[in-house]
């Protein structure tokens, strides 16, 4: 019962995020999701620094994962009383979060690419990447060749997915050694 509520405030997340996408701004399932994503998404902004872009919804997305991949099983461990698992199970949940943010990065990084290919036709959404990609790659051009400088932006995304892939590695090896499937618990 706990994953279809974390899985519902995921939804409503991504609905208000389609729907700023698409620009509607009107109905009576416009007003629900707008109303009960607002809820949520307000207190995320207030700990955000100011940007031209809303990462709220995004950074939601990630909390919401996380607390419903920590809440169900945690649940269930303290019924049980198997107390050793639950140390086991935050350093799991912590590199479950630290795989999602990296998915973040892979996205962002794709997007800035594909933005860069069709010269930045969006201004909003070029600056806006910008904002974000530009202190990573300044640091990765610093370390790198001269003559390489111009494959920087595709050196972290290959960086980024060996990154994603290590964390799905102690993700498998985690569960291999408890010899349980937390996934189990989250659905």
């Amino acid at each position: 019962m706990i994953s279809y509520f974390f899985t519902f405030l995921s939804l409503l997340i991504l609905a208000r995020v389609i729907f700023s996408f698409t620009g509607c701004r009107y109905g009576t399932i416009y007003d629900f999701v707008y109303t009960y994503s607002e809820k949520i998404l307000k207190p995320i902004r207030k700990f955000l620094p100011p940007s031209r872009v809303d990462w709220s919804p995004f950074v939601a997305l990630i909390i919401i994962d996380t607390i419903g991949k920590l809440l169900n099983p945690l649940v269930f461990y303290v019924v049980n009383e198997e107390y050793g698992k639950i140390i086991p199970l935050f350093l799991f949940v912590f590199v479950s979060l630290l795989s999602s943010v990296t998915v973040l990065l892979i996205i962002i990084f794709v997007v800035k690419i594909a933005n860069d290919l069709v010269k930045g036709q969006n201004l909003f959404l070029t600056k806006a990447l910008d904002s974000i990609t530009d202190p990573i790659i300044i640091r990765v051009r610093s370390k790198i060749p001269f003559g390489y400088k111009n494959y920087s932006v595709w050196l972290i995304l290959v960086l980024l997915f060996i990154i994603k892939a290590f964390f799905n590695y102690l993700i498998i090896i985690y569960e291999t050694y408890f010899s349980y499937n937390l996934y189990f618990y989250f659905f």
